[in-house]
């Protein structure tokens, strides 16, 4: 199939009320630019991390449009990226953009639960948790960790996006008031 047809099936099951699709230029595009949410800093150091601890299997949490998922998947060591999203539309929409990737996998749930149920099938090398999963009043990242360290030990290792690093600038989550810290 050709990606105009291919495009054309994916709107066909993706007809989602008002809500707005990727574009299909979006689609199509593997602009590592937007991923890391356009952190260059950040996309430097997830390469590294890969290399540096031949990274065999990766975890996102937090899916979002894909951007980060697809810049994962393109590393050179890659296997596999699962990447879990609770929102269904926003699941959709990165199903959409990441169609022909063969090397990801997107699970749809809530990623605390979702985790414990995949972490069985990681290799037993080392993994890279991209944990970034916020979302209305439920904040994952401690049923996330807990997940991790009961399934898997110490063994991998953990990124946390959008976390409070005291003394440091940098842009960080809050929810209901606090910090996404520990």
């Amino acid at each position: 199939k050709t990606e105009a047809s291919v495009f054309k099936s994916v709107l066909g099951w993706l007809q989602i009320g008002a809500w707005i699709l990727p574009s299909p230029s979006d689609i199509f595009s593997r602009d590592h630019t937007r991923a890391c949410n356009g952190d260059s800093i950040a996309r430097v150091e997830l390469a590294r991390l890969v290399e540096q601890y031949k990274v065999h299997g990766v975890v996102e949490t937090g899916t979002f449009k894909g951007y980060t998922t697809w810049f994962l998947a393109s590393l050179s060591t890659m296997p596999i990226v699962h990447s879990i999203e609770a929102d269904t539309k926003t699941f959709l929409a990165a199903k959409a953009k990441l169609w022909n990737a063969r090397n990801i996998r997107l699970h749809l749930g809530n990623s605390g639960k979702v985790l414990g149920d995949l972490l069985d099938r990681l290799p037993e090398q080392t993994a890279l948790f991209y944990l970034d999963a916020h979302w209305n009043s439920y904040w994952p990242l401690a049923d996330e960790l807990n997940a991790i360290v009961r399934f898997r030990g110490n063994r991998d290792i953990i990124v946390i996006d959008d976390f409070h690093v005291p003394a440091q600038a940098w842009h960080y989550d809050s929810y209901s008031g606090c910090a996404n810290d520990l």
